[in-house]
């Protein structure tokens, strides 16, 4: 191990930080203007990895405050489109959010899987939540 050490030496003390990119300072931004519970609740599943029943039961509320929330945050994530389109997105988000969460029943996984087969614009609108959800 000692002939590894003065090899290492040669290395920077810290690596440069990334430099954020403009998509994601307004990202940032946009998720600025949630409330505080909401970021928070929004903070605890995505850098903590809790989940939405260990959210609630941490905040002291209900698992549908949970997911109304991420679904805030994830609304703010999306850049406003068209009208029709912003329908279909924002059911998609609904979705996503929905099915992350332990009340999601075997019934309403069905009823997404019609949904999503319904029209291609639902798989694209489902895909695309997912993709925002990633980034954040």
């Amino acid at each position: 191990m000692s002939n590894q050490l003065p090899s290492l030496l040669h290395l920077p003390a810290r690596l440069p930080e990334p430099q954020p990119t403009p998509q994601v300072i307004e990202l940032g931004h946009r998720l600025g203007k949630l409330s505080r519970r909401t970021r928070q609740i929004f903070l605890l599943s995505r850098l903590d990895g809790l989940a939405y029943a260990d959210i609630a039961r941490f905040m002291d509320v209900d698992i549908a405050r949970v997911e109304r929330a991420m679904l805030r945050a994830l609304g703010k994530a999306h850049l406003q489109s068209a009208d029709d389109s912003r329908a279909i997105q924002d059911q998609a988000s609904r979705w996503y959010v929905h099915l992350q969460s332990p009340a999601a029943t075997a019934s309403e996984r069905i009823k997404f899987r019609h949904w999503l087969d319904a029209d291609a614009a639902h798989l694209s609108a489902f895909q695309n939540s997912e993709r925002m959800w990633r980034q954040l």
